[in-house]
């Protein structure tokens, strides 16, 4: 599959009545339905008459089935470890299966029904340093119990795999702005340079890969408090750092200190997985890739999905703050960076 196919590829129409006979034949549940906005997939939030709630999906055709398959088993593995971090857990149908395969048109669709975690998306709310360490300490707790966990889908071909930046290049066509392409492309050499020739280097494993803040929640009763962590589609194996790097990347002050929320972020998940050397050292770069990716990827998204997509209207909207961000990253310096990062592992800090 081409890394370009699940931009390019239309979302699932599953009919809405459709869904409701599926999820009563299979799951026995019966209730309300309400769409749930999403990058690749459909998905549903479904109301039981009894007061549940749970979460249908069915995965875009352009998924391998073997990667469908590693998000069911990863979120069962998670279980399995009794993770203190919230995640969504699969609901089985009547005779036992943990997903259905369904026909929409003349696409083959997998689709399976994971229940709705409790609590305010991380967008929704400010963020504030205390949350920002308890993030980093959930977003550890997840890695370790993701630690160990092996499957054959796990090496998914994604524009947004941040092992695979050098192939933002394709996308530099689609950033209007020439000052902001040649910043985008700047920073695209700088990982050709000083990242992708230490990649071997770096400790791997599974990670989420997606920890932003529509896939973050926080209890609505503390706002200094992850209450879960939901959407496992980008999961695949790749250095721990990006783990790291990506939810850093969402972490943004465009205001006053660049690094307030970002400092005890990665504090908090040192005192959990303490980060080695090298892994700090690439830090800088690898939040600037993520934060091109956002800025390319988006754009790419726009252009092919055309101006009636929602998902692009919505992101393209929330993250407008990415391209100053970056701008913010590059005037603070990669050495300022580093030093701040370093300061925030070596010096414990009271993150309660």
């Amino acid at each position: 599959m081409d890394a370009f196919t699940t931009v390019s590829t239309p979302q699932p129409e599953l009919p809405e009545a459709q869904a409701r006979e599926l999820l009563a034949t299979n799951f026995g549940l019966r209730g309300s339905l309400r769409p749930l906005l999403s990058e690749r997939d459909q998905n549903f939030r479904v109301t039981t008459d009894d007061g549940r709630a749970f979460v249908f999906k069915v995965a875009n055709s352009s998924e391998r089935p073997v990667t469908t398959d590693f998000q069911i088993q990863a979120l069962l593995h998670i279980e399995h470890r009794h993770c203190p971090v919230a995640t969504p857990q699969l609901l089985r149908t009547v005779t036992g299966d943990v997903s259905v395969p369904l026909r929409i048109g003349d696409l083959t669709h997998v689709s399976r029904v994971v229940t709705y975690l409790p609590g305010e998306l991380l967008s929704a709310v400010t963020t504030s340093p205390r949350l920002a360490a308890d993030l980093g300490q959930s977003a550890a707790h997840l890695d370790r119990a993701l630690a160990g966990f092996e499957h054959a889908g796990e090496g998914q071909i994604l524009l947004w795999d941040m092992q695979r930046v050098d192939r933002l290049r394709d996308l530099l066509q689609y950033i209007a702005d020439a000052d902001l392409r040649a910043v985008v492309r700047g920073c695209i050499d700088d990982f050709d340079e000083r990242v992708k020739p230490r990649l071997p280097d770096l400790r791997r494993q599974i990670i989420h890969a997606d920890l932003h803040s529509a896939n973050v929640l926080v209890r609505a009763d503390d706002h200094d408090s992850v209450a879960g962590v939901i959407d496992f589609g980008d999961m695949l194996r790749a250095p721990l750092i990006m783990e790291v790097a990506i939810a850093a990347a969402y972490l943004r002050d465009i205001h006053g200190d660049a690094l307030r929320l970002i400092t005890p972020f990665v504090a908090g998940f040192n005192s959990i997985i303490p980060l080695q050397p090298l892994e700090t050292e690439l830090l800088f770069d690898l939040v600037r890739a993520r934060l091109c990716a956002t800025i390319s990827i988006l754009r790419c998204r726009s252009a092919m999905r055309g101006a009636g997509d929602q998902y692009s209207q919505e992101y393209m909207q929330s993250e407008r703050t990415a391209e100053t961000f970056l701008l913010r990253l590059n005037e603070l310096g990669r050495a300022a960076f580093t030093e701040r990062m370093r300061s925030a592992c070596s010096h414990p800090q009271d993150l309660s």
